[in-house]
């Protein structure tokens, strides 16, 4: 251990020795510049002292055999206009197999490894498996596949492991190892990096070029040990020629002879150099796929000391483990409240299928393993959902009708000789322990009495919980006075947790009689009366993120809704409603509220000269019950195609391709009534969006 500091100081001299060849991984010159750092040279030595610990407790242990299984995730990550890189799923397959095979020592050309290196033949007994389980518990099949405008990529960026970069983001490395593929800078086959390397965690793992993954037509690099060379590196083996000369430390495995160089082709055994026949049927030399055939012991240890020091949490993944069972779902609401002609679709979006479908109301089963249940009257109703492997998964569920008042407050049944916040749990103080607002019933608009909000009387953020929204629409509406020369406001949240909150959008009433509609920066100016009452609406549609503001009947401003950060399924979009004194001083803050009330609506029927259009397709009306219109994205996309399924994949409607405009309709009269599904695709992208089709 000694001589370690100066060894290594010799090797970074011989390094231009190492030059003279075309790499087939660019691991030597990673390396050397590493070995210019003394905190990478320390780092080697307590890695080399740990390590033979491991050595001496693995000898006095018992021999007991130990499969190491590693979950994999191949991101193929392919350019538009390359139409020669085409990697197929069994070719996916292929290159895990090959694999398998190499490192469980059941490769078929192991048998020609030279007799004299029979005796230090190594079996890694590792295992590597597709994923069966993404980061968020959805089964996968563990390969993504990404369109890029890169024609290639860079070896000295890595941004084939960026998506901001044309190529895509990591899976948690510490679970799986991440393959990418794609067309990368000529000169090398691949590149990766040993655990010990100065990278983000989310740079770990390997990459190989297209032409050299699996079993290709490539007359050298043919046999997928592309993947099995840098694997090994991975694992942090070197190459066995370290970066030159003949060193005894030139890879720090015992038993592959000193090297001075790499090969190239298919040599002839023996080979000399340093004076030793070399093992350059290695894994991890530069001999052609047909050539390279074994791993030695003494890298295995090296391999699963590797896995066991520097990712064991890798071993202890669920990624090849079984997926959770997470189903989604779309409610179809009723048009009044006796109607038969509500609905409710079932997307199970992971788990282990068959699956066994029950719908139950009132504890009758009343239909079972479908997709989709329509015809059906408000309600609460039970979905219940076991897959193969018994996993369960219970949803409640609760069908309404449009124009169904959710809440509402008149403020009537409240005593005016007490401040609100000690009469009722309606209204609450907002991050604070408590608000001034207090009970009047001068001049009201309707009834006896309303709501006051005097910046006068002290602290005012009165918040009404809306619940945690998910979907559909909804119509807020209220009563608003706000006298000469005062202001008022008030904030719709997504989030409304005092640490963490999330503003989806203000509107702001200032004392000149200027109102301001604000969402994500931008500001919609609008006026409004002062000194008298007037009722302000909004429908905020969830399903399609759009708001529509109006004073009294006429719109004053429609954008889109901000509904958060997450875009997870069931992601809280909606939560409570505050009115506040966001503009001027404490004591302009004057106005007065009633007639409160929050109704479920039909979604927003805007067209693209009324909304600003977002980047994805909008479908409207939704439900439809015969034209239904395609709202396209403003891009540069000129030709799109579109196609209509049914829940279970099949085309009812071939593809048609649509070029010139954004707004594109299609008669649905002939569908049956149900859910479909639309496809929308390009060269560049592909949406799925969903759309109900009822009886007019």
């Amino acid at each position: 251990m000694r001589y370690l500091l100066a060894n290594l100081f010799l090797l970074s001299i011989s390094a231009l020795e190492a030059q003279q060849y075309i790499p087939r991984c660019n691991f030597d010159s990673l390396y050397i510049n590493s070995i210019k750092s003394h905190q990478f040279v320390k780092l080697i030595e307590n890695e080399e002292i740990a390590f033979e610990k491991y050595m001496k407790n693995k000898g006095k242990s018992e021999q007991n055999s130990s499969i190491y299984t590693i979950p994999v995730v191949v991101h193929i990550v392919q350019n538009e206009d390359n139409t020669e890189m085409v990697i197929s799923d069994d070719q996916v397959f292929e290159q895990i197999n090959i694999l398998n095979l190499s490192y469980n020592a059941l490769n078929e050309d192991i048998n020609q490894t030279p007799s004299e290196f029979e005796t230090v033949l190594g079996n890694p007994e590792i295992e590597f498996c597709l994923a069966s389980v993404d980061p968020m518990g959805y089964s996968t099949t563990g390969i993504t596949r990404t369109i890029t405008s890169v024609t290639s990529f860079s070896t000295a960026q890595d941004n084939i492991k960026y998506t901001n970069q044309g190529g895509i983001d990591a899976w948690d490395t510490d679970s799986y190892l991440n393959i990418w593929v794609g067309k990368i800078t000529s000169g090398v086959l691949g590149y990766s990096n040993t655990p010990t390397a100065n990278i983000p965690d989310h740079e770990q793992g390997i990459v190989v070029g297209y032409s050299y993954f699996g079993h290709t037509e490539h007359d050298k690099y043919n046999m997928g040990k592309t993947a099995v060379h840098e694997l090994g590196h991975y694992l942090n083996l070197k190459h066995p020629w370290g970066i030159g000369g003949c060193d005894s430390n030139n890879d720090f495995v015992t038993d592959t002879p000193n090297s001075e160089d790499a090969y190239f082709g298919n040599p002839i055994h023996p080979q000399v150099s340093c004076e030793t026949n070399d093992m350059f049927m290695n894994y991890m030399d530069y001999v052609n796929d047909s050539s390279m055939v074994m791993f030695s012991q003494g890298q295995v240890d090296r391999m699963q000391f590797a896995l066991l020091y520097y990712r064991p949490s890798i071993l202890e993944s669920n990624g090849c483990g079984i997926p959770a069972l997470i189903s989604e779902y779309d409610i179809i609401h009723a048009s009044e409240s006796e109607a038969s002609d509500g609905g409710v679709h079932i997307e199970i979006a992971s788990g282990i299928p068959p699956y066994d479908i029950l719908y139950l109301q009132n504890g009758d089963t009343i239909a079972e393993d479908v997709m989709d249940l329509l015809g059906i009257t408000p309600g609460d109703y039970i979905v219940q959902i076991i897959d193969s492997v018994g996993q369960q998964l219970t949803i409640d569920l609760q069908i309404s009708f449009y124009g169904n008042l959710i809440d509402s407050d008149n403020f009537e049944s409240y005593s005016p000789d007490s401040l609100l916040f000690l009469q009722t749990n309606n209204w609450m103080a907002f991050c604070q322990d408590t608000f001034a607002a207090n009970i009047d019933f001068i001049s009201p608009y309707e009834g006896s009495q309303y709501l006051e909000i005097n910046g006068n009387d002290g602290h005012n953020e009165i918040s009404k919980n809306l619940g945690d929204l998910q979907s559909n629409a909804y119509d807020l509406s209220f009563l608003l006075y706000v006298p000469q020369a005062r202001s008022a406001s008030y904030t719709v949240y997504n989030e409304s947790l005092c640490s963490d909150t999330e503003i989806a959008y203000q509107v702001t009433y200032d004392d000149e009689g200027n109102g301001f509609a604000i969402s994500t920066g931008e500001e919609i100016p609008f006026n409004f009366p002062q000194g008298q009452w007037f009722k302000m609406s909004q429908l905020i549609d969830l399903d399609r993120n759009i708001l529509e503001l109006y004073v009294g009947s006429q719109k004053v401003a429609n954008f889109p809704y901000y509904s958060g950060t997450s875009d997870a399924f069931d992601s809280v979009k909606l939560s409570k409603i505050v009115f506040n004194g966001l503009i001027d001083t404490l004591p302009n803050l004057h106005y007065f509220l009633d007639d409160f009330k929050f109704i479920l609506a039909p979604n927003s029927d805007l067209i693209d000269n009324e909304y600003k259009i977002p980047e994805k397709a909008v479908l409207y009306p939704n439900p439809v019950s015969n034209i239904l219109n395609i709202q396209l994205p403003d891009s540069d996309i000129i030709a799109y195609q579109i196609r209509v399924m049914n829940s279970m994949g099949q085309t009812l409607i071939p593809r048609n391709q649509i070029q010139g405009g954004n707004l594109y309709s299609i008669n649905i009269d002939d569908l049956p009534f149900g859910l479909f599904y639309l496809e929308l695709s390009s060269k560049d992208s592909r949406q799925i969006l969903k759309f109900v089709h009822l009886d007019d």
